[in-house]
């Protein structure tokens, strides 16, 4: 799974294991984002549909004042910037692992 992530084979057999766990940490982002971005748009789908059978069911019954919308919908995702934050955290946690793991060999190599 890490190694489909982009995590190299070096990194997975010789570097901090913390490495691994940002690397599953961010799978689980990926998938948690994707279904979100799916759920979204279905729900956004079976909106446009309502509203679709509103108006026909409206223009059935006589009122034609009822009108479909003539531009999309703006959406207001509010878990943008929690997105964005929790995608900032995984990248602090991955670089400092990646700043420790580059430090304990400097320090290694100057024993």
């Amino acid at each position: 799974m890490s190694l489909s992530q982009g995590m190299t084979y070096e990194q997975f057999w010789y570097d901090n294991m913390d490495i691994l766990n940002m690397y599953i940490a961010k799978a689980e982002f990926e998938y948690k984002r994707n279904e979100n971005n799916i759920n979204t748009t279905a729900w956004i789908n079976g909106k446009y549909i309502y509203e679709a059978v509103a108006v026909c069911l409206a223009h059935f019954n006589g009122n034609s004042t009822v009108e479909y919308p003539n531009e999309p919908y703006e959406l207001k995702n509010r878990d943008l910037l929690e997105d964005a934050t929790t995608q900032a955290q995984i990248n602090y946690a991955k670089m400092k692992n990646i700043m420790t793991s580059w430090n304990s060999r400097i320090k290694k190599q100057g024993e």
